[in-house]
């Protein structure tokens, strides 16, 4: 399926399905600009549609998405209006010198938006939009940049005071909701991996692990949402972060599964105890990641597991037993192990009360947030918007262009703010959903400015202003569809500008209207020509990431810590690998590759543990740093010399001793990983 099938589909399934939930929705959003208008006509503010503008950013359906946009918008907002008004109050008389100044600062607040990730990134992108406001409002007056700083920041913080009000107590919806959905998503996709991997005596190289890790980020996402959300009765946060951070482990013991499948012939699939370990797994799979499962089935299958670990874990640690087929034993009984561990994780989701009467102790975790540093992806992303700004402001001040001071703020904004909110494979759509939002709301506009031209009073232009919004949100809520919204919004906020003395004016719509024309294509050619983030640069991207993290887990000291090092790969994997395609060879070979490196970076954490073990030989704990430099090596596309792993071979090869022959399995899972050409740069390195 091509790309842009994919992004109809996906825009498909967010056209409206008139359901009572997304009723509901727009209800609450239209009563959040009510209620907005009314607290901005209260006070006789001037820049009402900066709060009409700032609605459609932060409402969501969700209590906790709600509450933790509207916290990084509140934090983002005083941060940008601060520095803003520092820019405003020193550059004022030079109009080059302001734009310059805030060029730096929306390159800074970009790069710090890519290094976040979630709505923290949109707090960064808030800041950068609220001090383009006022540098670009204030223009040559300096005396206005503290009133538009004091006036940005109360504007804004009325609609989310308001959001928190209607959102919090209105019909209001958790977040666990849309968690619990994710989860049971992650969920089916490791199993689907699992069916895969303990079902075929070699698995296929497009193995469904892409799907797992960018269903299991989107369960940690969801996740962290519902840290707002504490104060709710039965909150389940903990227990399905649990789940969550248990399918992470599930997924890789059946990475390394998958690698040492191929490392065997095919003769060894058929030794019984082998072949009937790999079935009961399956079957224990299927029963732990069912849909609907008890929890006193979970704790049976949980301990059923647990024994299985010990056996099989015992099997291969018997000096008789093939190397290769131990190393597939030792993985067989790592699955086993972690599936016990999920078993138990998911009986204490499902029924608190039963499993904690069976279990000393309920495992609590945190949803993943250690984020994946790529710092040249973030000097790309903070360059985009600060050079669109220059271009745009030369362009303006060049001409004297009057509208060019709205596009000038706008485009760079969205250019910040769009990728904070829309996925990355449909930001291109949502550029083109902007034009039609745009010009329906010229539309809307123009039948308000008619309609209110007949009407007097606050409570008409309410029921008008609270119809229309819950039309637009009712038809365009969904998050595929939210650009449609967005543009609407901003077309009825500058081009009808509601306040206490309304001013209408036609002309004055129709000349937003031609300026805000320019915004779609702007920001079209800010996302497709300014370091697009196209297939290439996935690939680009994915490559050097892999070979960055590996290199610091098998650093010969300071390396990574085991977890930091787990969650960098995940989140990295997950944001790069989604966008490729695994049928297509050398995506296929990134994604393998990026998978190897995590088992790779794990076994390189084993074998430092396990040598500084006291017990074991200290002429075999020596051999660990050139197997380390052997990786090190191997990742970044050079020949790696493996008589380490030679030496140790014929050193414990027949040794009785069980942490020897576990140190031997260990450097032979990394030895595979090696000696293929999986950890490669490119495929078919030497």
């Amino acid at each position: 399926m091509t790309q842009a099938g994919s992004m109809a589909i996906g825009l498909r399934r967010g056209m409206p399905d008139f359901s009572g939930m997304r009723a509901v929705y727009a209800f609450k959003v239209a009563l959040t600009v009510v209620l907005s208008l009314f607290t901005a006509f209260l006070f006789d503010l001037n820049h009402t549609y900066w709060a009409l503008m700032t609605v459609p950013l932060i409402v969501r359906p969700e209590a906790g998405t709600m509450v933790w946009r509207s916290v990084a918008r509140m934090a983002g907002t005083f941060a940008g209006a601060l520095a803003g008004f520092a820019i405003a109050l020193c550059f004022a008389q030079s109009a080059p010198q302001a734009i310059g100044a805030t060029a730096i600062l929306i390159f800074l607040v970009g790069y710090l938006t890519r290094m976040e990730s979630g709505i923290d990134a949109y707090g960064y992108a808030t800041c950068g939009f609220t001090a383009l406001v006022i540098v670009l409002d204030t223009q040559a007056d300096p005396a206005q940049a503290w009133p538009l700083t004091l006036a940005r920041m109360t504007e804004t913080m009325i609609p989310i005071v308001c959001g928190f009000v209607v959102m919090l107590t209105v019909f209001p919806r958790s977040v666990s909701d849309n968690a619990a959905t994710q989860l049971g998503q992650a969920q089916r996709a490791v199993r689907q991996l699992a069916d895969s991997v303990l079902a075929q005596r070699h698995p296929p190289l497009a193995a469904p692990e892409k799907g797992v890790m960018s269903a299991i980020g989107a369960a940690h996402t969801e996740l962290r949402s519902l840290t707002y959300e504490r104060s709710r009765h039965n909150w389940r946060k903990p227990r399905m972060a649990s789940v969550a951070h248990e399918l992470d482990r599930v997924a890789v013991a059946l990475t390394a599964i998958r690698f040492a499948s191929e490392n065997i012939p095919e003769t060894a699939f058929d030794i019984p105890h082998l072949r009937n370990t790999r079935q009961v797994l399956a079957a224990l799979c299927a029963r732990i990641m069912g849909d609907e499962a008890a929890a006193d089935d979970l704790l049976d299958a949980g301990d059923e597991a647990a024994a299985l670990s010990l056996e099989v874990h015992a099997s291969a640690l018997v000096p008789a037993r093939r190397v290769d087929v131990a190393v597939l034993e030792q993985s067989l009984a790592d699955l086993a192990s972690r599936l016990a561990a999920l078993a138990r994780a998911r009986a204490v989701l499902v029924d608190a009360k039963v499993a904690l009467a069976r279990l000393p102790e309920a495992p609590r975790h945190v949803p993943s947030t250690r984020r994946y540093r790529d710092r040249l992806a973030a000097v790309q992303y903070g360059l985009r918007p600060a050079i669109m700004l220059i271009l745009i402001s030369a362009i303006w001040l060049a001409t004297g262009w009057k509208g060019g001071n709205s596009l000038a703020m706008i485009v760079p904004a969205l250019s910040l703010l769009l990728p904070t909110i829309v996925p990355r494979p449909v930001r291109v759509m949502a550029g083109k959903a902007l034009a039609p939002g745009l010009f329906s709301g010229l539309c809307i506009s123009i039948g308000l400015m008619m309609a209110t031209a007949h009407v007097e009073g606050f409570p008409a232009l309410a029921l008008l202003m609270g119809v229309t919004v819950f039309v637009i949100f009712f038809i365009a809520g969904a998050i595929q569809l939210l650009p449609l919204a967005i543009g609407s919004m901003i077309m009825i906020s500058i081009g009808l500008q509601p306040s206490n003395t309304p001013t209408f004016s036609p002309s004055t719509l129709f000349n937003v209207a031609a300026t805000m024309a320019l915004l779609p294509p702007a920001f079209i050619i800010a996302i497709t020509v300014i370091f697009p983030e196209d297939h290439g640069w996935l690939q680009r991207h994915l490559r050097r990431g892999t070979t960055g993290l590996l290199m610091r887990m098998a650093a010969p000291r300071n390396h990574m810590p085991r977890l930091r090092f787990f969650d960098e790969m995940i989140d990295m994997f997950s944001d790069y690998a989604s966008g490729l395609d695994a049928d297509r060879p050398e995506d296929a070979h990134l994604i393998r590759r990026a998978r190897g490196a995590l088992v790779a970076g794990l076994a390189c954490d084993r074998l430092r543990n396990t040598a500084a073990d006291p017990a074991l030989p200290a002429d075999l704990g020596a051999l660990v740093p050139p197997m380390l430099a052997a990786t090190r090596d191997r990742v970044r596309g050079r020949s790696a010399d493996l008589s380490a792993f030679r030496t140790l071979d014929q050193a414990a090869h027949d040794s009785a001793d069980p942490l020897v022959r576990r140190f031997l399995l260990q450097a032979e899972a990394l030895r595979v990983l090696l000696a293929a050409d999986l950890l490669s740069p490119a495929a078919g390195a030497p």
